[in-house]
């Protein structure tokens, strides 16, 4: 049978993945994707998308399927008759009792139906000691946990804040006329505060995922969740990392180290991947693994958030800004009868007066941290967090 290979993202549900890698799928048919992990004692989040060809331009396509929850003692949670692309469904934990997903799935009127192994919850684990550890170039972002002793094995997903700051603090905001009228030469106007209003800004990310397997004695140390260059803007002023960590069983193990493997093959994304990539969600007529995803079955997720200033993190060593290159007279730069307006409107903002009075500009990416440098790299937001401790805005 000829085969193709599809490229699959898998992305953060409860205690998620983050991964591209390429799946070894059967020519004419879509691998069903299911992500998401059963929580006993709380809402468990589920999405359900398609494999694409990786040539088609398009990562991950929405997929709509019946999904349900069962414990081993009859309880459903859940609707059995809703076709749905995502699902939150409410479990309740049940000490002593097994759990498990039902997927029913209706392809050229033939209805499949799959489900995963019936398992016992993990517990959570207990997390301690999310540090950081500066190196010579890079930030470390390291924390130890100590997994469920029937299961000592954890998966992590973690989300980045940060809060950094353009090049430039303008002195003088442009005032942009369109159309300007004859004589009115107001262009500038003093920023008040001795802050522009957009120099601090605000930026977010999801990481890549992780799982580790504890060491004699039962315990997960120094797990590295992140390596930040010490020239990133993440490391500029303020930095948080907010961490979930879920127990997970030795098979789930293997299985996302599997995923990490694949992901990580660098210039082959069609290199073959084994069929185990496929999870534990399986056809209930032959049992072979159908789907893409492996749900593990949860009691809780252990979370932590928190802050790191600069000066935990580290100097900030991005390179200073080079007035040489950077500051200039829009008069030299001006195309022929274009006006300052147009000037502006082309991606230029003034920063401050120089010493023989001239104003001096540089290009937005300097002045602007929302504007967009290197591909929206970063690009941030004015929309400021409500529980970000500075003062700044």
């Amino acid at each position: 049978m000829k085969r193709i290979f599809l490229l699959l993202t898998i992305l953060p549900f409860v205690c998620g993945c983050v991964y591209d890698f390429s799946a070894d799928v059967p020519e004419g048919e879509a691998a069903l994707v299911v992500e998401g992990d059963i929580v006993a004692g709380g809402v468990s989040k589920f999405s359900i998308s398609q494999t694409t060809p990786v040539n088609s331009g398009i990562r991950m396509k929405e997929a709509l399927a019946i999904i349900w929850v069962e414990d081993s003692e009859g309880g459903k949670y859940g609707s059995d008759k809703n076709l749905v692309s995502k699902a939150e469904i409410s479990v309740p934990y049940h000490g002593g009792r097994e759990y498990r997903l039902r997927v029913r799935d209706r392809r050229n009127g033939v209805v499949y139906d799959y489900a995963t192994p019936w398992a016992k919850p993990c517990e959570a684990p207990t997390l301690s000691n999310l540090r950081v550890e500066v190196g010579k170039s890079e930030v470390d972002v390291l924390f130890d946990a100590v997994p469920d002793p029937g299961n000592p094995y954890v998966k992590w997903s973690y989300t980045e804040r940060w809060e950094y700051s353009a090049d430039y603090n303008a002195q003088y905001l442009f005032v942009y006329k369109n159309p300007r009228k004859p004589g009115d030469r107001e262009y500038y106007t003093p920023v008040t505060g001795g802050t522009s209003p957009t120099f601090y800004c605000w930026n977010s990310g999801e990481g890549i995922d992780g799982v580790k397997t504890a060491e004699d004695g039962g315990k997960v140390s120094g797990a590295k969740i992140a390596g930040i260059s010490r020239k990133s803007k993440k490391v500029q002023i303020l930095y948080n990392v907010g961490l979930n960590v879920c127990s997970i069983p030795q098979e789930a193990y293997e299985y996302f180290n599997e995923v990490n493997r694949a992901s990580s093959i660098t210039g082959d994304l069609f290199a073959p991947t084994p069929n185990a990539i496929y999870g534990n969600i399986r056809d209930m007529k032959d049992g072979r693994a159908a789907l893409v995803g492996y749900v593990c079955v949860l009691h809780g997720v252990s979370t932590v958030s928190k802050f790191f200033y600069n000066s935990e993190l580290g100097m900030y060593a991005g390179d200073a800004p080079d007035d040489t290159k950077l500051l200039f007279d829009p008069e030299d730069h001006l195309d022929e009868d274009e006006t300052l307006d147009q000037f502006y409107m082309r991606g230029n903002r003034p920063v401050r007066y120089d010493v023989s009075n001239i104003m001096l500009w540089s290009e937005s990416r300097c002045v602007d941290c929302t504007a967009e440098t290197g591909g929206g790299k970063y690009a941030g937001t004015k929309d400021k967090p409500s529980d970000w401790p500075t003062e700044h805005k």
